[in-house]
């Protein structure tokens, strides 16, 4: 069955691979990249709606409209079943991300000329921190929007489980890995026993010890460097007197991409004008700058790439002229450092939870596969280089492995 397909729709990239010539193979969805960032642009004037790379240049180059990133977030929260304004029509969010699904569903149906009806979507282990309940309406919100793209079969498979797959390809006895993904949304740990003698079997349960995950991600590393380094100049943590601070939730929500929009509204602003005679003149011009020239997301992009510096570059200094004349920042690696620390602390934590689950030690792991894109990250791979110092670590095909995986799990189910 060639019409079947693998689905990685991740929280900053996703791909949609295929059976090509009886191997998985990942299509290219954007000239010659096999990944396409999850964004949509909605232009106001002509009325265009574009996706991934264009739908950031589009925002880069100052088009009207509506940027729309990190949509896998809103997945089982009080988003989920909210909706938004775009072009003066208030749109499901759920909408929004059928768009996408149907987007790229037709990019490869068009490129390898070929119908896609039967898919397997990837899942973290957690869409939702320890709830089961909004789990469940996440991996069903999810389905329906698949089916309403135009597919006709469904099936879900655990983001690290996929990845596992991937790896095992490259192996050439069995192992007992521990696969380590962390992309732009959760962090997903998986403990599984793999093989080249297990790779045509279709049921992998009894091979896999324990899963387990937590939301936290590369989103989440830029929000909390972007409260460490550019939010103070806009006045977080600065004081209003009485020994009060401003309140930490307006800039959290300016710092955070699926929720940026909620600072446009006149509401936002009138909570931060509130303010006007109890903080500092500059902190105050500048956020109220900020909100009414809707400059929160070029912030964002600031720091999404001074995180993708720092990891060669020991420092970076970051024009923020677009703010206010003249102002810039410099930030540090020790700024990346500190503030992802509690984010590391926290995978540490999760981790060692799904080593426990599956009732063995670090010790006990023959190697670990480190993959998703925020695995490139030089602290990620030293954090968990601390954790296993004698342990063999695999972070290759960090951006593909598990869309590779999904496709691989596709051929075992539909094939």
């Amino acid at each position: 069955m060639s019409n079947l397909c693998g689905i990685d729709f991740g929280t900053s990239n996703s791909t949609i691979g295929i059976l090509k010539d009886d191997k998985a193979k990942l299509v290219n969805l954007e000239g010659l990249s096999k990944t396409i960032p999850s964004a949509i642009f909605y232009e106001e004037d002509d009325n265009l709606t574009v996706y991934g790379r264009n739908a950031l240049n589009y925002y880069r180059e100052n088009y009207n409209g509506r940027l729309l990133r990190s949509l896998k977030s809103i997945l089982g929260t009080s988003l989920n079943n909210e909706k938004t304004f775009i072009r003066d029509t208030r749109i499901p969010f759920t909408d929004i991300i059928q768009d996408f699904f149907m987007h790229i569903k037709q990019q490869a149906e068009h490129i390898e000329q070929t119908n896609l009806d039967y898919a397997v979507i990837g899942r973290p282990i957690n869409f939702v921190d320890g709830d089961d309940i909004k789990n469940k309406l996440a991996q069903d919100t999810l389905e329906r929007i698949a089916r309403n793209a135009g597919f006709k079969d469904i099936a879900f498979q655990y983001e690290p489980i996929a990845a596992s797959l991937k790896y095992e390809q490259s192996l050439t006895n069995e192992e007992l890995v521990l696969i380590i993904d962390i992309g732009g949304g959760t962090t997903d740990i998986s403990v599984i026993n793999l093989s080249p003698k297990f790779t045509n079997i279709k049921d992998r349960n009894k091979h896999c010890l324990a899963n387990h995950g937590v939301h936290i991600g590369g989103t989440d590393f830029d929000k909390h460097l972007n409260l460490q380094s550019i939010m103070p100049l806009l006045g977080y943590n600065q004081s209003i007197g009485n020994n009060m601070i401003m309140p930490r939730h307006l800039y959290h929500d300016m710092s955070t991409w699926h929720r940026i929009n909620n600072i446009y509204t006149p509401e936002f602003k009138r909570s931060i004008m509130q303010f006007k005679k109890s903080l500092d003149p500059i902190y105050y011009n500048r956020v109220l700058d900020v909100i009414e020239d809707k400059l929160a997301s070029s912030i964002c992009f600031t720091v999404e790439e001074s995180k993708i510096e720092l990891s060669t570059d020991i420092s970076v200094n970051k024009d923020l002229s677009f703010i206010e004349h003249s102002l810039n920042v410099d930030i540090t690696q020790d700024d990346l450092s500190k503030a992802i620390n509690n984010d590391l602390q926290h995978i540490g934590i999760t981790i060692d939870e799904c080593l426990s689950q599956a009732q063995i030690t670090r010790d006990d792991i023959n190697s670990i596969f480190l993959t998703g894109g925020s695995s490139q990250m030089a602290l990620i791979k030293q954090y968990v280089n601390s954790l296993f110092p004698n342990t063999k670590i695999d972070n290759s095909d960090s951006l593909s492995s598990v869309g590779t995986g999904l496709v691989l799990d596709a051929i075992n189910k539909y094939k």
